[in-house]
């Protein structure tokens, strides 16, 4: 069965960073085993605002504040936030899609709840590290995360799945939304596709014979 999936990601290469290419080889994936995949995102200067080739998923670049590839912060995600939620509203009139996927709690999660509560379509989170308190909790994030707890928590509690990428995280969130929606957390580990990338498994005397080449 064939899906239309929407897919959410301010960030998304050449922009940002692990969350990005993550959510780039899931989109290709998904476009790889037949489904038509949509990504809304972010432009800057010298992307297409609009990309579509074959046999690849459609990009959508939103122009909003961001400055930076590497580099973003909260007024360039709220621009984001509020451009993307304008934008989906009038796309979502004619098209429609099977579920989305919001790439981290805020602020793709903000976007997805409001399309579900605009167009009663299902989203599914996916975490990409300290997106949900209090991985960290005494981290530079402490201030942004306490501010923004209410809502994140209301994000994760009307999506349908949240994925985490760590047994780390996922006892975070458990702790976070509470121990009744527990079944609704899942670990997919972040790792790489051996079949692309060759492993080498080094021994400890592999690694004392290169020290001693070096030395």
């Amino acid at each position: 069965m064939s899906l239309k999936i929407l897919i959410l990601n301010y960030e998304y290469p050449p922009i940002g960073g692990g969350g990005g290419a993550i959510s780039k080889s899931i989109a290709q994936g998904l476009t790889d085993l037949g489904h038509k995949t949509t990504v809304i995102t972010t432009w800057i200067a010298g992307e297409k605002e609009l990309l579509q080739q074959s046999g690849k998923p459609t990009i959508i670049r939103l122009k909003s504040k961001r400055k930076n590839n590497y580099r973003s912060n909260p007024v360039e995600m709220l621009s984001w936030i509020r451009i993307s939620k304008k934008f989906g509203y009038e796309y979502l009139l004619s098209n429609s899609f099977d579920i989305c996927f919001a790439n981290f709690a805020l602020p793709g999660g903000e976007v997805g709840l409001y399309i579900k509560r605009k167009f009663n379509l299902r989203y599914v989170v996916m975490s990409h590290g300290h997106d949900i308190p209090w991985v960290r909790p005494m981290d530079q994030l402490f201030i942004y995360h306490a501010l923004t707890y209410n809502r994140i928590k209301k994000i994760c509690l009307n999506s349908e799945l949240n994925f985490v990428q760590s047994s780390i995280m996922k006892s975070n969130i458990d702790r976070f939304l509470a121990d009744r929606n527990n079944d609704k957390n899942i670990i997919i580990p972040n790792g790489v596709d051996t079949e692309e990338f060759a492993i080498a498994k080094r021994t400890s005397s592999n690694i004392l014979r290169g020290r001693a080449e070096a030395a």
